[in-house]
């Protein structure tokens, strides 16, 4: 859990830094654009890293993580069709909507594949456990 803790302080904390100016244009500033967006991406992935590995510790062990809610099925159906509105706007050209759709597809797409992999291998990780 403290790992899982960790990591979201991490993430959390170099997301917070853009909302204040002063801070964000100081190290801009002191370590140049390219390093500044370097080192923010860097801790960015680094405490993702940690929220997956702490979140994969957490599942080794049971009873210590609790579903604290489990939608019903039929609103997978019902927030699939309240986002139709927000994919459809007249006011915006077919060039624009692709420059907005394009990268939200790739992140959905390299989502899933994350998804893939961590399951992977906590699928791969309890076999090994359950044989033993």
């Amino acid at each position: 859990m403290m790992l899982l803790i960790v990591g979201l302080v991490i993430f959390l904390g170099i997301h917070l830094l853009p909302t204040s100016p002063d801070v964000r244009n100081g190290l801009r500033d002191r370590l140049g654009a390219g390093p500044y967006k370097m080192v923010f991406s860097v801790l960015s992935l680094i405490g993702f890293a940690v929220i997956v590995l702490g979140y994969h510790k957490m599942q080794l062990h049971p009873g210590k993580n609790p579903v604290l809610w489990d939608p019903p099925e039929w609103m997978r159906h019902v927030s699939l069709l309240l986002m139709l509105p927000s994919m459809t706007n007249n006011r915006v050209n077919m060039k624009e909507a692709m420059v907005g759709i394009i990268p939200s597809l790739l992140f959905g797409f390299i989502g899933l594949v994350i998804t893939a992999i961590a399951a992977f291998v906590m699928l791969k990780e309890k076999k090994t456990t359950d044989q033993n």
